[in-house]
């Protein structure tokens, strides 16, 4: 099975009364590889950021699917990082996206007329080559 993660990010603030307001701000909305996510969601990194995880169950196995990370010194921002695992068909697949996605170092999101686009890239070679392929999130296929 192969997947890639969508990671909404946003910010909270505290109301008087002490709890978390449910009016949110800063929305931020992207793609992850496997590889970025395992760098963001690592115990260490999750223990530098003081963040909180909650871990579930998926298709993928057992990850984290939310984080909760202080914003600043004080205690009255914070910001919520929820993981989307969205899975790739296999009947999309071709052989050259297969290698590309299995080795994509990054994956970036952007949205064209309407539809969702994520990019996945390769490392770079010596030369500067870096292999890309393009998938369609709506359509479910790849494009280009």
């Amino acid at each position: 099975m192969r997947y890639f993660i969508i990671r909404n990010r946003y910010k909270q603030d505290r109301t008087p009364s002490g709890r978390w307001s449910r009016s949110t701000y800063d929305h931020e909305r992207e793609a992850m590889s496997t590889f970025e996510y395992g760098n963001a969601t690592s115990p260490d990194a999750l223990r530098f950021f003081s963040a909180r995880a909650t871990r579930e169950h998926t298709k993928a196995g057992y990850m984290v699917t939310c984080a909760v990370l202080p914003v600043g010194w004080g205690n009255s921002t914070r910001m919520v990082e929820d993981y989307a695992f969205i899975e790739i068909p296999s009947e999309a697949f071709g052989t050259r996206e297969a290698l590309i996605v299995d080795a994509a170092r990054s994956a970036t999101l952007k949205t064209v007329g309407g539809h969702e686009l994520v990019t996945f890239e390769t490392a770079c070679d010596k030369s500067g080559h870096c292999e890309t392929c393009v998938y369609d999130v709506a359509a479910r296929r790849f494009v280009g």
